[in-house]
């Protein structure tokens, strides 16, 4: 197998696993497990950008939101148990900080998702205009040899009844 071939067999695998929701959720469900299993001074909180970039072209803004807050509700959840964090300014503040990248990745993926629909968008807009100027080359063509064969006909019958009429006289 090529390693193009590899490649994509690869990411397809990745991109239908990430198509239900089980795989996204467990392996938010193991980020959480990981980050409460250590001390609040470690931030795992950034490991959240996978299930959220994973989950993000089948979630609808109000969902990406949603899941967002869980995650950062998460991450600043951390700051409690499994103990709380002494002193807790500095982690409360790189804990702000990873929600604020969660955050922008989220905008970034919701923007991405806006953008794919309206080039999705556009490409069907193209097609219907090629296909309308295709039909109308085709119904023009159609129309237009059988009316050209009329004409040249009805020319020549012209020519051979002028012809005609000119050898009477």
């Amino acid at each position: 197998m090529s390693e193009g071939a590899e490649q994509r067999g690869w990411t397809g695998r990745l991109a239908r696993s990430a198509r239900s929701p089980g795989p996204v959720w467990t392996l938010t469900a193991l980020i959480a497990l990981l980050e409460f299993a250590t001390p609040p001074r470690l931030v795992f909180g950034y490991l959240y950008v996978i299930p959220l970039l994973l989950g993000a072209p089948q979630r609808s803004r109000r969902e990406a939101i949603g899941f967002l807050a869980l995650c950062c509700g998460l991450t600043l959840l951390n700051l409690m148990v499994p103990e709380p964090a002494q002193p807790w300014g500095p982690v409360l503040i790189d804990r702000l900080l990873v929600c604020l990248a969660l955050g922008v990745t989220t905008e970034l993926c919701q923007r991405n998702r806006r953008l794919l629909i309206q080039q999705l968008d556009l490409e069907v807009r193209l097609a219907q205009t090629d296909l309308r100027r295709d039909m109308i080359a085709t119904l023009a063509h159609d129309l237009k040899t059988p009316v050209l064969g009329t004409i040249a006909t009805a020319q020549m019958l012209a020519l051979d009844s002028a012809g005609a009429e000119g050898s009477l006289v």
